[in-house]
């Protein structure tokens, strides 16, 4: 299912709830839907009356919405101060106290501020940005750990309208270079305009010290480059060798086996054949014998009876003489 909202679809559709606990619904500070019905009813006031209670306003906006799609332009010509917001305003409103940032080390050390002891150290380090001489617009970079340190620099910079760039105190020095060149920060663009006021950073013996650097890490990668090959080889090898073992191995073992059952497959089979074919001679040399036989059989029954033909008309032969001789003999008698 899409939801058109003019040129912009909305692709997911999700209709599964996930209700919080009761434990978890008794103590939060928006328990029923009533902020987002606001929303929903009327966008543009929701978050103007959202702007207006959570956020300290320098100027004004005239226009909450600019919506030119793609584009969207939030609170137009409304001026405030990040700085301020993240730590005047509470301070103001009576939570100088609570805890701003709980801070552990990985040696285990701990540091807590507070909305005021944060708010101060603020205030000091943004003084001493504008006694190094940096303005509004000035582009500063930072270049430390994960310390609180790195958040009181943030918000200074804020506070004194500089943009910054934070760069990450693990980063190497060149990385440091490439971001302080495509900020051009002020310790480039108005470093001798300061040098009264603070020492000058020597780029060229950094630049001479990250060449150095990274000789010695272009080596260290040559070398482990070196290492890992000759690692690489030596599997390569191994591998080589493994595949030729085992190509030996069924040249002398396996081929020899396969021939054998080959050759006793073909001497079965060859043997099959023979057998099949003496069956068959056997079966037609019996046939042959038994049509043999039946022929002699029956030569043997036409002899049979041509002899009883012969026999049987000897008998009548002799019974017919028989009958011819006797009216003589009676003759002769009288």
């Amino acid at each position: 299912m899409t939801e058109n909202h003019e040129t912009i679809d909305a692709l997911s559709h999700e209709n599964r709830r996930f209700p919080p606990s009761a434990d978890f619904s008794s103590s939060a500070h928006v328990s029923d839907g009533g902020l987002h019905e606001e929303a929903v009813a009327d966008l543009e006031a929701f978050w103007a009356r959202q702007a207006s209670e959570l956020i300290s306003w320098q100027q004004p906006w005239s226009k909450v919405l600019e919506w030119d799609l793609p584009y969207a332009k939030w609170f137009v010509d409304g001026k405030l101060n990040v700085a301020e917001n993240c730590l005047d305003r509470h301070v103001k409103a009576g939570f100088g106290d609570k805890v701003a940032i709980h801070w552990e080390g990985e040696p285990g050390d701990t540091r807590t501020l507070t909305y005021a002891e944060l708010l101060a150290e603020v205030e000091q380090f943004s003084n001493a940005l504008k006694d190094l001489g940096v303005v509004k617009g000035d582009r500063v970079n930072i270049y430390l750990p994960m310390i609180p340190e790195a958040a009181v620099a943030m918000l200074a910079c804020a506070r004194i309208g500089a943009p910054h760039s934070v760069v990450f105190g693990g980063f190497s020095s060149q990385s440091l270079i490439d971001r302080i060149n495509d900020a051009g920060s002020i310790s480039n663009k108005r470093g001798y305009e300061l040098e009264v006021k603070i020492p000058i950073f020597d780029w060229g013996d950094l630049q001479r010290d990250v060449v150095q650097s990274e000789l010695v890490a272009k080596q260290q990668r040559y070398k482990n480059t070196v290492l890992a090959a000759a690692s690489e080889l030596r599997e390569s090898y191994q591998g080589y060798r493994t595949a030729y073992d085992i190509a030996k191995h069924y040249k002398d073992q396996i081929i020899p086996m396969y021939e054998t059952l080959l050759d006793e497959a073909t001497y079965e089979y060859n043997g099959m054949i023979i057998g099949v074919f003496e069956l068959v001679q056997v079966g037609l040399e019996k046939a042959s014998a038994e049509i043999r036989a039946i022929d002699a059989l029956q030569n043997l029954h036409l002899a049979e009876l041509k002899l009883n033909s012969v026999l049987v008309g000897g008998q009548m032969g002799l019974e017919t003489n028989a009958i011819s001789d006797a009216p003589a003999k009676k003759a002769k008698g009288h």
